[in-house]
């Protein structure tokens, strides 16, 4: 359903008066990060837009068959990820100027501008909603590599307690949810995603 109105925008986009495909191929070298901080910065958004594969791993426990359903299951996720950060944004690039002023956020300006503010209103509550599954999802898989951790004795064992009812580990849950939001309070969001990274790669 968050899909929709990406979706819609690429076709308000397709049925403007005159779309300017070549545009999403523009050379033009502005485009590109300049120093090497912007370049650190656009690697570390390139790198946390396609991270969290390995997260299905976590719970292949919980799966039924994971041998077979996990291949299908990746591909079709990076599949549809794929498109739905190139369609959407070659749509953008195709229909409106000024793209060197787009910041975090523009999404829902870019669908006011393409199909109006019933549009920008879905894809403000898309993201929203797309966000919060993202987060929900890293903080339960995630949990279960603490949990691992505690069982074989590497963290406190106190995080490898299980819910009595659901059997979820719910003590590695508090924790990583009250690490997130003290993160969350406290850092800027691109010092929060450059140290995600920094942890996501020197765990890989």
């Amino acid at each position: 359903l968050v899909s929709l109105p990406f979706a819609a925008l690429v076709l308000a986009a397709a049925a403007a008066p005159h779309p300017h495909w070549a545009k999403a191929l523009d050379p033009d070298p502005r485009l590109w990060p300049s120093g090497r901080e912007a370049w650190f910065s656009f690697l570390c958004i390139v790198l946390w837009n396609c991270c969290g594969y390995d997260s299905a791993g976590m719970v292949a426990a919980e799966v039924r068959s994971p041998r077979s359903s996990f291949p299908r299951a990746l591909w079709g996720a990076f599949a549809l990820s794929t498109a739905l950060y190139v369609l959407p944004l070659a749509a953008a690039l195709a229909t409106l100027d000024h793209w060197e002023q787009w910041a975090p956020g523009t999404y829902p300006l870019l669908g006011a501008s393409l199909g109006g503010g019933g549009l920008e209103a879905a894809l403000t509550a898309a993201s929203a909603v797309s966000m919060a599954g993202v987060l929900f999802t890293i903080l339960c898989t995630s949990s279960r590599a603490l949990l691992a951790m505690a069982t074989l004795r590497m963290l406190p064992p106190a995080l490898g307690r299980l819910h009595p009812r659901f059997g979820t580990p719910a003590a590695a849950i508090c924790a990583n949810a009250s690490l997130v939001a003290l993160a969350t309070l406290t850092l800027r969001f691109d010092d929060a995603l450059q140290l995600s990274m920094l942890f996501y790669c020197g765990s890989a």
